[in-house]
């Protein structure tokens, strides 16, 4: 009996040994991985440095200093209460008319001056700190989306006034600002700031059909317009982002973190029950998911679709949970990138046409070149939308499945 308990004791202390080395090893590899994240996060700041894109101005000289200086303002300027009562306004929970419309907008008025100032701005990218990972300061979507539909109802208001080129250069301001959003943000940033050029491209839509906008005051739109398609930012490069945030956060003491910034100990049982290493696993995946999301907006429709849904999965399956929390990536949502790229080209074709009656070719960001159809003093133009088939123009300028998008403008 006595000689059973001694081989359990050996047994038992020749199992704790191994736990115990191994638990030293997977230490250090940790260590060693831990180390090599924060080369690699170094390097990858540096390369978002040197990747930073130009912003040209907007129109004119460009002034000095930070947009968000401005934007700031503009938020600070809109007296909250005013805040609701202006989305409800821009969404049609409340119908205003031309007169109330000029009482809602009176309290901000000192937030339109600050918008275009912003827009002006020689730098427009937010001013992050990145060691402060994802919990640093940023924009308030809530603002952001409240300014952009404040921009929207000002341009309405100048409608009303007979303004339409005003209202126009009011909603290139919006499709500057929403530039701006997305610029050197994360990927939720890059969705919000999509909501915002929507609302622009909504508007510039109905603005463009005014008669009172002469040729040059067309052709001034239409060089604006093709300088915010050339700035748009590619949605690979906030994945890109993502991946340095994460990087930064990842860094912190596990307890300065939030809950769902953190691995588990139920998470990390295929690294050996280390949490550095399922984070330092998690950092690596987003690095690599970063490269293949890069220039994605660039390739064609087809096989940037089945790398967005590809990505999707493997980021919602993935054997590490922690990836899913650490990037906002959807594939409907990068259609829907898509798909105002594809409004805008369509746009830039309108106005071109209404100011010189020829139609140009552009690229169809869903295909190939755009449809087009005139009759006379009137055209009819189309994308063959998400699905690729060309339904003759048959389809709404939302995108709707199984159909076109479309946008019919006369001169």
């Amino acid at each position: 009996m006595k000689k059973g308990w001694k081989i359990l004791a050996v047994v038992l202390g020749a199992f704790a040994s191994i736990l115990a080395v191994g638990a030293i090893w997977i230490g250090r590899v940790a260590d060693r991985r831990i180390e090599q994240m924060q080369k690699e996060i170094a390097a990858l700041r540096e390369e978002i440095n040197e990747g930073s894109p130009v912003r040209l101005p907007r129109c004119g000289e460009a002034l000095e200093g930070n947009a968000w200086d401005d934007y700031n303002k503009a938020f600070a300027a809109i007296p909250r209460p005013t805040m609701k009562s202006i989305n409800d306004a821009y969404n049609a929970r409340v119908m205003l008319e031309p007169k109330k419309l000029a009482e809602l907008l009176a309290p901000g008025e000192a937030a339109a001056d600050d918008f275009r100032k912003g827009t002006r701005r020689r730098q427009g990218a937010y001013p992050i700190v990145w060691e402060d990972g994802f919990t640093g300061k940023s924009p308030s979507m809530f603002d952001c989306q409240t300014l952009g539909n404040f921009a929207a109802l000002r341009a309405r208001h100048l409608m009303d006034e007979a303004k339409p080129r005003e209202a126009a250069e009011v909603m290139l301001d919006t499709c500057r600002f929403a530039q701006d959003l997305a610029t050197n943000t994360f990927m939720i940033f890059h969705w919000i700031a999509g909501g915002i050029r929507q609302v622009a491209l909504d508007e510039l839509r109905s603005i463009l059909k005014s008669k009172d906008l002469s040729r040059e005051d067309l052709l001034a739109i239409a060089r604006e317009l093709d300088q915010a398609a050339r700035e748009w930012p590619d949605p690979g490069d906030a994945a890109t982002n993502d991946a340095l945030a994460a990087g930064y956060e990842l860094l912190k003491p596990w307890a300065l973190r939030e809950p769902e910034l953190r691995a588990s100990i139920g998470e990390s049982w295929r690294f050996g029950f280390s949490r550095a290493l399922a984070e330092a696993d998690a950092f690596d995946e987003l690095r690599q998911l970063a490269r293949q999301f890069a220039g994605i907006s660039r390739q064609p429709w087809s096989e940037a679709n089945r790398v967005a849904h590809e990505l999707e999965e493997r980021i919602h399956r993935g054997p590490n949970p922690l990836t899913d929390r650490l990037i906002q990536w959807s594939a409907n949502n990068f259609q829907m990138d898509r798909e105002l790229r594809t409004q805008l080209q369509l746009i830039r074709i309108a106005v071109r046409f209404r100011a010189t009656g020829e139609v140009v070719a552009l690229d169809d960001p869903f295909g190939t070149n755009l449809r087009t159809q005139r009759d006379g003093d009137r055209l009819k133009l189309w994308s063959v939308g998400p699905d690729g088939v060309d339904d003759g123009g048959s389809g709404e300028w939302k995108r709707k499945a199984g159909k076109d998008i479309v946008l019919e403008v006369s001169r």
